[in-house]
């Protein structure tokens, strides 16, 4: 069996007023909407082995709420758990998931989008590359043997990305 792959976007914003997360001085929720948040998925299936990436634009999900998620997941699509791989972009405007009703609808929705990619599989082909990129700079510096955040050229950083493209098949 060729390669197959399906993709979907869902629709994840919470309501103007909900805490957000990654600001300990914040003391109210959000005041409007910039930009829409999005829980992305993409599956695969070699026709052996059937697998989902999932990114969410969100600080982080708690360990409970990835099992959460790939429960769900199993149970809509009967993809296993541990074949759900779920990531966040680490975004400081996204909901904090401390309230029981928005990270239930939020985990149905998550997993809505990998049942949406799997319904959506086609024939595609793979690709990968490395290319050089310079984003953002290592923040953690040492100053009078203290930790602080600043600017530290010297510090760690990836001076690439690295790259996997589904199209396709034809």
């Amino acid at each position: 069996m060729p390669l197959q792959a399906g993709v979907a976007a869902v629709d994840i914003t919470p309501p103007v007023g909900t805490p957000l997360a990654g600001f300990a001085a914040r003391d109210h929720g959000s005041e409007g909407l910039h930009d829409p948040l999005h829980s992305k998925a993409l599956v695969l299936d070699d026709g052996t082995t059937r697998l989902c990436l999932i990114t969410n634009d969100v600080l982080g999900l708690s360990a409970d709420l990835v099992g959460r998620i790939r429960a769900q997941i199993e149970r809509d699509t009967g993809l296993p758990g541990t074949h759900v791989m779920v990531s966040c972009s680490h975004t400081h405007s996204g909901p904090q998931l401390k309230d029981e009703t928005l990270a239930a609808v939020v985990v149905r929705q998550i997993a809505g989008a990998a049942a949406v990619a799997q319904a959506a599989l086609q024939p595609a082909r793979l690709g990968a590359g490395r290319g050089p990129v310079q984003v953002g700079i290592n923040r953690r510096e040492m100053r009078d043997g203290q930790m602080i955040l600043g600017r530290n050229p010297a510090g760690p950083v990836a001076p690439y990305t690295d790259v996997i493209r589904v199209d396709d098949a034809d």
